[in-house]
């Protein structure tokens, strides 16, 4: 867990026991001999005063962790996630020059093969690399590509349909957040009503409307799909950064700090 996330989760469990604890004692005063009437009103205004300083702090820092998720969004524009490229065994042991060599070398192959992209070449990234430690699973881990230029990045995703049935995709790197959300996105309106574009999300709604959202708040105010499922499915997505425990606050953003951006966080993508 990120330290704003974890800064997030105790916001909440701090207003969780401010609440706790305010019941308690107004509880113990109903059941208790009568307070008087000015014990009474100085409870209550102590109580919506620290109420309202809560709810303050709760605003800033959802000002705070929005504007770290769109910096955080902005950082990661320049790179797409290749999926389903096989590890060769050479990836492991060399020099951290030579796999990265060996790597660029299979992008490139596919961007000028599959994507139909002749002036791709190892110069057209900054770095490609896998995500994460080799655990010698069966899945290949995903390569992050860090294009040299934004308009090279573009043109690749914009070829990204060549990739059908050749077992590869591309993804953009979504945030932890906004990871989330494409996932509670694609199980409600399927794979053909939710795909992303610029870092956000887009949905399309039964009645053929597009919408581009970030948050959970924002996927929940839209109309729901008219299958039978649908009711179900939304009412999951409600829940869904409850279940997974993550802090559920209107607007708030599970973004990571500056310094997190720039190391670039693995396995976050969006398969389109």
């Amino acid at each position: 867990m990120d330290l704003l996330s974890k800064l997030q989760k105790e916001m909440n469990s701090m207003k969780e026991l401010f609440n706790s604890r305010m019941a308690t004692f107004e509880n113990s005063i109903s059941t208790q001999a009568p307070a008087p009437p000015a014990v009474r009103d100085d409870f209550n205004s102590f109580k919506d005063f620290i109420g309202k300083m809560v709810s303050g702090l709760q605003n800033q820092m959802d000002i705070v962790l929005k504007t770290l998720e769109e910096m955080e969004t902005r950082s990661r524009a320049g790179i797409l996630l290749l999926h389903g490229v096989p590890e060769a065994e050479g990836e492991i042991a060399p020099s951290k020059n030579t796999s990265m060599y060996s790597i660029s070398l299979k992008v490139t192959d596919i961007c000028q093969n599959r994507l139909q992209l002749s002036d791709i070449t190892t110069n057209s990234f900054v770095s490609c690399h896998r995500l994460g430690k080799n655990k010698a699973a069966s899945k290949p881990r995903a390569i992050l590509i860090k294009f040299s230029c934004s308009r090279t990045r573009d043109v690749v995703w914009a070829a990204k349909k060549l990739l059908k049935g050749s077992g590869f995709t591309l993804s953009e790197f979504l945030t932890n957040t906004r990871h989330a959300v494409f996932l509670e996105a694609r199980r409600i309106y399927g794979v053909k009503g939710s795909w992303t574009s610029d870092g956000r999300i887009v949905v399309v709604c039964p009645d053929g409307s597009r919408h581009k959202i970030t948050t959970m708040d924002e996927l929940r105010a839209l109309p729901l799909p008219s299958d039978a499922n649908g009711a179900a499915l939304k009412s999951t997505a409600s829940v869904g950064a409850e279940a997974s425990g993550e802090p559920v606050l209107p607007n708030a953003a599970n973004a990571t700090s500056a310094a997190a951006a720039r190391r670039v966080l693995p396995n976050r993508g969006t398969r389109k």
